[in-house]
């Protein structure tokens, strides 16, 4: 019985869960690789970046019920100027320093 074109997936329906899979995999094995890398201090390095993390999403929180109209996330803030602005704009460019000397 041959299949007809209805029964058929393309290719990018067919790749897209390997894809998934293997990112997903790559997540589960993170965490296990960064502790073997770095020991015992690799727990307080998660904690403080998990801290971090909290703190971004809370300013991320606070704007956007400060200017609900804006809804195209770090953009949008710093078109808009002001103390918002200011604040992604410094964010960028100290993640982006940091990835810089972190290449050298």
């Amino acid at each position: 019985m041959a299949a007809s074109s209805q029964n058929r997936l393309s290719l990018f329906s067919l790749s897209a869960p390997v894809i998934g899979w293997m990112i997903g995999a790559g997540i589960i094995s993170l965490p296990i690789t960064f502790a073997i890398a770095t020991g015992p201090f690799g727990a307080i390095t998660w904690c403080v970046a998990a801290g971090v993390m909290y703190l971004l999403a809370r300013v991320f929180q606070v704007l956007a019920e400060r200017k609900p109209d804006l809804d195209s996330g770090g953009y949008a803030y710093a078109r808009a100027g002001g103390l918002s602005g200011l604040s992604v704009g410094l964010r960028h460019s100290t993640i982006t320093r940091r990835l810089a000397a972190k290449s050298h």
